[in-house]
C-alpha cells in the first residue's frame, strides 16, 4: 500500500512534534487504522457434490479435495502476543468443518437423488442452497461468527485455481 501522504518532503509530509508524526487531515493515522495482523488456519477436505440448477459438468455427482482458509485480523495482538489461539480456531472451524462435510456427499435439500439415498442407507448433507463454493465459504464463515470466532474472511478453493471468498466488507 502506498503512503497515503502527498507532500514533496522526504518526510513524507510528516512534522515532527512531541506526540509524533502528523500529517494533514489525519491521513496517516487512517493509514496506520488499515495495518492489521493476519492470521490463517488452513483445512483440507474430501467431499463430493452436484449442483442443481445448472448445466455443465458439476451438475454431474463429483468430488473435490476441498481447501479452506479461514483468516482472522486484529490491529493489535493480545497479551500472548497473539492474534487468535489457533486452537481455538481449530476446535469451531476445522473440527466442524471436517466432522460435517469430510468424505461426505452433500446435496441442495430438494435433490432429486436423495430419496434413493436415504433407500440404499447412504448418508448426505443436505444444505438449502446448492453447494457451491461460494455457499461453502459464507456457511462456514456464517458458522465461525456463530461460535463467537472473530473470523474476517474464508476463501473457499474448490480446486487449485478455482476459490471463492466471503468477507466482511
Amino acid at each position: 500500500m502506498a503512503c497515503p501522504c502527498e507532500a514533496p518532503s522526504g518526510n513524507h509530509g510528516r512534522e515532527a512534534s512531541p506526540s509524533g508524526p502528523e500529517v494533514d487531515g489525519g491521513r496517516w493515522a487512517r493509514y496506520l487504522a488499515l495495518l492489521m495482523f493476519r492470521v490463517t488456519e488452513v483445512v483440507r477436505f474430501c467431499y463430493g457434490h452436484r449442483l442443481l440448477d445448472y448445466e455443465g459438468p458439476c451438475a454431474r455427482i463429483h468430488g473435490h479435495n476441498a481447501r479452506v482458509e479461514i483468516e482472522i485480523s486484529a490491529p493489535a495482538l493480545d497479551r500472548k502476543g497473539f492474534v487468535v489461539d489457533f486452537f481455538d480456531i481449530e476446535k469451531a472451524g476445522k473440527d466442524w468443518i471436517l466432522s460435517q462435510f469430510d468424505h461426505h456427499l452433500i446435496l441442495r435439500e430438494d435433490d432429486p437423488v436423495i430419496p434413493f439415498l436415504k433407500e440404499a442407507g447412504e448418508t448426505f448433507v443436505a444444505l438449502s442452497v446448492n453447494p457451491s463454493a461460494e455457499n461453502f465459504a459464507k456457511l462456514i464463515f456464517d458458522h465461525l461468527r456463530a461460535q463467537g470466532v472473530p473470523v474476517t474472511a474464508v476463501r473457499f478453493y474448490e480446486t487449485e485455481t478455482a476459490v471463492a471468498t466471503y468477507d466482511e466488507r
